[in-house]
């Protein structure tokens, strides 16, 4: 994900999403006041579902962390996946073995 926003931010796909909420679109310039909150909502949901997908439940904190920037484990989680008993990544390796 963060090499596709890399990608896109390069292509000039950040300046066109701006200019489209802040001139095209109907919520006009207060469309901007919405875009981080989306923004952080989605980069919750694909930090969650790579968690999840991993058998890491975002839900839990770990003992040896705390405070900033460990904080996610107090919001809901926004995981697209239920928490794998099993790694997904685990799953293939024993496949090819």
């Amino acid at each position: 994900p963060f090499t596709a926003f890399c990608f896109g931010h390069a292509r000039g796909v950040t300046v066109k999403a701006i200019e489209y909420v802040a001139l095209r679109s109907p919520l006009g310039v207060y469309g901007l006041l919405a875009m981080p909150i989306v923004t952080l909502t989605m980069e919750k949901t694909i930090y969650d579902t790579v968690q999840a997908a991993q058998g890491v439940d975002p839900n839990l904190r770990p003992a040896d962390r705390g405070g900033f920037p460990s904080g996610g484990a107090d919001l809901p989680s926004f995981s697209l996946v239920p928490v794998q008993k099993q790694s997904i990544l685990s799953m293939f390796s024993q496949k090819h073995q």
